[in-house]
């Protein structure tokens, strides 16, 4: 059986903060203090829900996004959106269960200690450094300050590149090795866990930063905040939607709605 798997950024493509807000609309984050902070539209929840229980022999939704596991875990609290699996940490994280994952290259730690050289050069364009589960670096851009999208900096020891990576306000420190390409090319050799005849991948976000999961995705549907350009170089399949109400999270439940319908069919 081919297995459908959805690899999707969370925030500002399934989810939304409170500036977006709309009556009626689904309460999925709370913070510390019980204040609700993050949300999606209720049809689109509802919508959600119904796909992945429709489809739950051959649909795994995956969310990969840069949260921190506790960022996560806020949204994976509330008990609303239900995943079996998260990359977290902008990929250099795996959640199973609700519970972080320490085999393996999982369980490795210090992964941001290789960028530390580089901390000088981050400094210059935000205001504030900082670390996310010490396996990366960022902050928010100063005002009036530009920096390209993508900038190599140099390579490690163990030779992975690393790179500034501009999202929006925010500014990223990384290697390569702390890409979310990391985690489709993780569901690439999960074939034999799934138990499959194939896994067929749809990626999904808004930003510059999840372009590089078309990379290996068989199909993509991305904001059309990501210029084409930014993703000319993964591949075809990409598709461009307007970012606004629900639109973006339908067209991807749209898209994965007709490759199970088509899985069951080979089935």
């Amino acid at each position: 059986m081919i297995k459908v798997v959805l690899l999707t950024d969370l925030d500002n493509t399934i989810i939304y903060g409170k500036t977006k807000y709309r009556t009626g609309d689904i309460c999925v984050e709370k913070d510390a203090g019980g204040k609700e902070i993050t949300f999606m539209g209720r049809e689109a929840f509802e919508r959600f829900a119904l796909v992945q229980d429709k489809y739950k022999n051959i649909l795994e939704v995956i969310p990969v996004t840069s949260r921190s596991y506790a960022e996560y875990m806020r949204i994976a609290d509330t008990g609303l959106l239900k995943f079996r699996y998260a990359f977290i940490d902008n990929g250099a994280g795996l959640i199973e269960g609700n519970v972080r994952c320490t085999r393996g290259v999982w369980g490795e730690t210090g992964k941001a200690f290789s960028l530390e050289p580089y901390l000088g050069i981050l400094r210059q364009y935000v205001d504030r450094v900082r670390l996310v589960d010490n396996c990366f670096y960022y902050g928010k851009l100063k005002d009036g300050v530009t920096v390209n999208d993508s900038v190599v900096l140099g390579r490690t020891g163990a030779g992975h590149d690393v790179y500034l990576q501009r999202s929006g306000c925010k500014l990223y420190l990384l290697t390569n090795r702390t890409s979310k390409e990391a985690a489709v090319k993780a569901v690439l050799g999960y074939n034999k866990v799934y138990g499959c005849g194939g896994v067929y991948i749809v990626c999904a976000g808004d930003s510059v930063m999840d372009v590089v999961m078309a990379k290996r995705a068989d199909t993509a549907v991305f904001s059309n905040d990501v210029k084409p350009s930014d993703a000319g170089l993964y591949g075809t399949g990409i598709q461009f939607v307007e970012n606004c109400d629900d639109n973006l999270v339908n067209v991807i439940l749209d898209k994965v709605t007709v490759l199970c319908e088509e899985a069951q069919g080979l089935a």
